[in-house]
C-alpha cells in the first residue's frame, strides 16, 4: 500500500509490451522487445538458470548496491550474443546486440526495480565493435537471375522495391488503393501508420515495374493487400524474408551483399535503366533505405 492507501500493481511482462508499443506506435517494437526477453530467457537457461531466478538475483544485488555483479552478469549476455550456439541461437550483429541488451535492461528497470545506469554499462559492458563490410553495387545478372526465379507476385514485389526505394514491410502494407493507376508514372502512396516515422509519404515505380504489378491489381479489391496474404505486416516480412533467403540458397547467391538487394542505393541505377529500357530513370533514383527487419531475422 502507498501512502494514499492505494495497492501498487504489478508491471507485468505484458504491461511492457504495451508501453513499447505506445512509445513507437509499431508493432515491430513490441516484436522486437518480446524478442529481446526472449534470448534473454535463453541465455538464462543456457547459465543453468530460469529468467525468473536471473531476475530475482539481480533484484537482491540491487537491494545490496552490488550493482557491479548485475552489470558482469549482463556482460554475459552480450557475449552469448556475440557467439553462435548450435541448435540454440545465431550470431547476432553488433546493432541487434545493443537492441536486445536496450530492451532487457529497460524491461529490469521498469518491471523489477533493477536500475543500471548509463555510467554503469559503460564501466562494465563491452559491446562489440561495429563490423564495417564494404557494400557492393548488386550486379544486373544477379538482379535479373533473382526476378526469372521467383514467382510472378514476388517478381512484381521485387521490381516495386527496386524501382520505389520503399521497405520490405511498407510495400506489403500496400493494397489496391495505394496504387494510383491513372497517373504516369504510376504514384505510390504509404499510409502513416504503415511507415517508420508514422509520417504519410508518396513514391513511384516505374513503367516496367508497374507491367509486373498491373495483372496483380487487376485480381484485387480496394482494400486487398497486393503483395501478400498475411494479415500481420511482421508476419509477412518474415515470411518473405524467408523465402527470399531460401531463393538465394537455391540460387547460389549466399554472399552478405545480396541481403541488401532491396536497397537500391547499392544497384547501378543507370545500367539497369539502360539495359531494362527503363525510360522514367527520375523515378528509380528517388532516395530509399534499407528495410528494418533485421531484429526479428536475426
Amino acid at each position: 500500500m502507498d501512502k494514499l492507501g492505494m495497492s501498487l500493481e504489478l508491471f507485468t511482462d505484458e504491461d511492457y509490451f504495451s508501453r513499447m508499443f505506445r512509445k513507437s506506435e509499431s508493432k515491430r517494437t513490441e516484436h522486437s522487445a518480446r524478442v529481446s526477453l526472449k534470448i534473454f530467457d535463453i541465455f538464462c537457461k543456457h547459465q543453468g538458470t530460469t529468467i525468473n531466478e536471473m531476475i530475482e538475483m539481480y533484484q537482491k544485488l540491487s537491494k545490496e548496491s552490488d550493482i557491479r555483479s548485475i552489470c558482469l552478469s549482463l556482460d554475459k549476455f552480450v557475449n552469448f550474443l556475440d557467439q553462435d550456439h548450435e541448435g540454440i541461437s545465431k550470431r547476432k550483429s553488433p546493432k541487434t546486440i545493443k537492441t536486445y541488451f536496450g530492451f532487457v535492461k529497460s524491461y529490469l528497470r521498469i518491471c523489477h526495480g533493477v536500475k543500471v545506469s548509463i555510467d554503469d554499462v559503460k564501466d562494465y559492458i563491452q559491446f562489440p565493435k561495429p563490423r564495417k563490410v564494404p557494400r557492393k553495387a548488386i550486379p544486373i545478372k544477379v538482379l535479373k537471375l533473382i526476378c526469372n526465379n521467383a514467382s510472378p507476385q514476388r517478381r512484381a514485389l521485387y521490381y516495386t522495391l527496386i524501382s520505389s526505394g520503399m521497405r520490405l514491410g511498407e510495400a506489403l502494407s500496400l493494397t489496391k488503393k495505394n496504387f494510383h493507376t491513372n497517373e504516369n508514372p504510376v504514384r505510390i502512396t504509404i499510409d502513416a501508420e504503415n511507415t517508420k516515422t508514422k509520417e504519410s509519404r508518396e513514391t513511384f515505380i516505374t513503367s516496367e515495374a508497374f507491367e509486373k504489378v498491373q495483372p496483380i491489381l487487376e485480381s484485387k479489391g480496394d482494400d486487398e493487400f497486393v503483395f501478400t496474404e498475411y494479415k500481420d505486416n511482421i508476419q509477412a516480412v518474415i515470411n518473405e524474408d524467408q523465402v527470399f533467403g531460401d531463393l538465394r540458397v537455391r540460387l547460389g547467391l549466399t554472399e552478405r551483399y545480396i541481403e541488401q538487394y532491396f536497397d537500391a542505393k547499392h544497384i547501378n541505377l543507370e545500367e539497369l535503366a539502360v539495359k531494362y529500357g527503363l525510360k522514367e530513370q527520375r523515378t528509380i533514383l528517388l532516395p530509399c533505405k534499407q528495410p528494418d527487419f533485421n531484429e526479428v531475422s536475426n
